[in-house]
């Protein structure tokens, strides 16, 4: 045990967890006689700290958890739950990076509203957080009665499912699809077709000239393709790869398109994305107080928290945009542009900067395409 207060009332102490290497549980605002404390052996306080916990968690809230803790805290805890998920693409750290700072940044809305956090099977889960930021961050953490967890872990599970629309506070105000483009009509094509392989006339329902599959029609559509001959399960395995083909290309005319919406590049400049055999985008935005340091925010990002394997590529694109009221200066420009000479794009690189409407505030926005084979 450390950090008692002397005064009469404890307000504030911290118990090691030995068997976690170092980990800690907090209370605060208890306000018991310090006396009772010296009085107790070590198994009596952990005792009282889990028959309190749900008094400490009324009185805690998200803003006030994420103010103890720093984001390199919470790093081993997100590798965990990243690891675990078996659908999410390596080198999300630094969006996670950006919203920690964006969610620290934010005014909080404080409200009598609560999450719910509970445990089953190992694994933690979090209940309430899908709101607007400001309405989340103000929100009572309630702990699951017995559950003891260290701040850093609590912290990355909450950050976990706060930015489970995205990672920024417009994600949650504009959930959309992506646009459509001649690569994703195709894969819609071929889904339809893949369903019109095992659909029967009696499968379709008709509602005011709208065609569909009831529920309980699917069931049957799912039977045919379980007992299919060996003929059509190969022609599904072409269709699969068809379509995983089309998604890498959807993708890459997509970000062709960011960029190109730019207005800092052409088309011409980086068709050839389209076509090589490998490579990856990714975006970025700087989270600072004032526009002193961003650029450094920005390689911070690159060079700490990305995990990118430079080396299996061999040329870059990167798309600077700023706001118009604080465009990029000559000494970021040089800060950016060494920065990705240091990594060991020497000569195949495109370092552009503009400005965009669509930044209201001084951050940067960065978005970078990595190819191979080019």
């Amino acid at each position: 045990m450390q950090n008692f207060g002397r005064k009469q009332n404890l307000h504030c102490c911290i118990i090691k967890n030995t068997k976690n290497h170092g980990s800690y549980y907090s209370i605060r605002q208890l306000h018991v006689p310090f006396k009772n404390f010296l009085n107790a052996g070590i198994m009596q306080f952990r005792n009282f700290i889990l028959h309190h916990q749900k008094i400490y968690m009324m009185e805690t809230r998200i803003y006030e958890l994420l103010s103890r803790v720093t984001f390199d805290d919470l790093i081993p805890t997100l590798k965990q739950i990243l690891k675990m998920d078996e659908s999410i693409i390596e080198g999300q750290l630094p969006y996670y990076k950006c919203a920690f700072d964006e969610l620290c940044m934010t005014n909080p809305i404080v409200s009598d509203n609560h999450i719910e956090v509970s445990s089953a099977d190992g694994f933690i889960s979090v209940w309430g957080c899908h709101d607007y930021w400001n309405k989340v961050l103000g929100k009572i953490i309630n702990l699951e009665e017995g559950l003891v967890i260290p701040d850093c872990e609590l912290s990355a599970h909450i950050l976990w499912e706060i930015t489970y629309f995205g990672f920024s506070e417009e994600a949650y105000d504009r959930y959309s699809p992506r646009e459509e483009n001649i690569y994703r009509r195709r894969i819609m094509k071929i889904l339809d077709k893949e369903t019109d392989n095992y659909s029967r006339k009696e499968d379709w329902a008709n509602v005011d000239g709208i065609k569909y599959i009831p529920v309980h029609r699917r069931m049957a559509i799912d039977r045919r393709k379980y007992r299919r001959n060996r003929a059509k399960r190969m022609r599904d395995a072409r269709q699969s790869r068809q379509i995983e083909r089309l998604r890498k290309l959807a993708l890459r005319e997509e970000g062709i398109c960011r960029a190109v919406a730019t207005g800092c590049i052409t088309r011409n400049e980086i068709d050839y994305i389209i076509n090589v055999p490998a490579g990856e985008e990714h975006t970025y935005h700087s989270v600072t107080r004032n526009i002193d340091g961003r650029a450094d925010y920005m390689i911070e990002l690159i060079t700490k928290y990305s995990e990118i394997d430079f080396a299996m590529y061999d040329s870059a694109v990167v798309i600077i945009t700023s706001s118009p009221d604080h465009p990029v200066t000559l000494d970021e420009k040089r800060i950016i542009d060494d920065c990705f000479g240091k990594i060991g794009f020497d000569r195949r690189r495109i370092i552009r900067f503009g400005v965009d409407a669509s930044i209201l505030n001084h951050h940067l926005k960065m978005q970078l395409i990595l190819t191979n084979g080019a």
